[in-house]
């Protein structure tokens, strides 16, 4: 007679782990203003942080992570919160792995909380409310040590900072920070200055009432490829080159052939060492 109510239990049972399941995946669709541990684990449809490498939680409404909430991402590598309604950055102590951070279009005045990212190559800060160098917190940011790529606004000005206005804001960045490999989208800042003269031109062309073409630019005059470049004497050179590479692969190639003879004479005796302890 208690068959029925057991199965009955069972039932009810795996109805509301189904339920529970379900109501997870629909909250992680769902708008929340805290980014808690739960919401990291429905939007990953994972048990453990841990298992999370790379996270988007972009356009979700939240304005504070929650402390603790992301302690247990331990692994994680990319982390997505453009987009949203954060003033602050913090909670990310523990994502010591962390490569890429995007926090586009959020309402921060201050860059802070990445001291220990020292893994952080991509920082996108594009379109928030930081407006002085100061802000910047540049001393901070030239502590970590794999900082490559820096973005306040885009390359073309769109979806910039007020701080990017700053007459010092580009000499102020660059010179604080002399591994940047791309900034504000622009390769190699420190050699070319392609931003800061589109932006000249731009200006310049704004204030011309004036039609310009491309013949009317002073351009420099290129230099050949092959300047000085005589044919006999510099393949000879060549050539020379090349053989002393070849010679150099071919002791190299010896070497390495009379280490793998040593180390089977070794994998030889040692079989011959183990063979004589056994009998003894």
């Amino acid at each position: 007679m208690q068959m029925p109510s057991t199965s009955r239990s069972s039932s009810s049972a795996n109805s509301s782990r189904r339920g529970s399941a379900n109501g997870q995946k629909e909250n992680a669709g769902k708008h929340s203003p805290l980014l808690t541990e739960n919401l990291v684990k429905a939007v990953a449809q994972v048990f453990d942080p841990a298992l999370v490498f790379k996270l988007s939680l972009r356009e979700r409404g939240i304005n504070t992570i929650k402390p603790y909430s992301l302690y247990g991402c331990i692994n994680l590598t990319e982390i997505d919160l453009s987009f949203n309604q954060l003033d602050r950055i913090q909670g990310l102590e523990q994502c010591t792995l962390l490569r890429k951070l995007s926090l586009i279009g959020n309402r921060i005045e201050r860059v802070e909380g990445l001291e220990q990212l020292e893994n952080l190559k991509v920082l996108q800060l594009q379109q928030n409310f930081i407006g002085r160098i100061e802000d910047l917190n540049l001393r901070m940011l030239g502590t970590l040590p794999n900082l490559a790529a820096l973005y306040l606004q885009n390359i073309d000005g769109l979806l910039a900072n007020p701080v990017t206005s700053e007459p010092s804001y580009r000499d102020a960045v660059l010179s604080s920070l002399p591994n940047l490999s791309t900034f504000d989208g622009e390769r190699k800042p420190h050699l070319t200055g392609y931003s800061k003269a589109a932006m000249l031109a731009t200006q310049a062309a704004a204030c011309s009432d004036s039609y310009a073409s491309i013949d009317d630019l002073d351009l420099p005059k290129p230099t050949p490829w092959l300047v000085d470049w005589t044919w006999d004497e510099d393949m000879r050179e060549v050539g020379a080159k090349a053989r002393h590479i070849t010679s150099d692969l071919k002791s190299t190639r010896s070497k390495v052939n009379q280490c793998k003879m040593l180390l089977d004479a070794v994998n030889k005796e040692l079989g011959n060492n183990r063979k004589w302890s056994a009998r003894k």
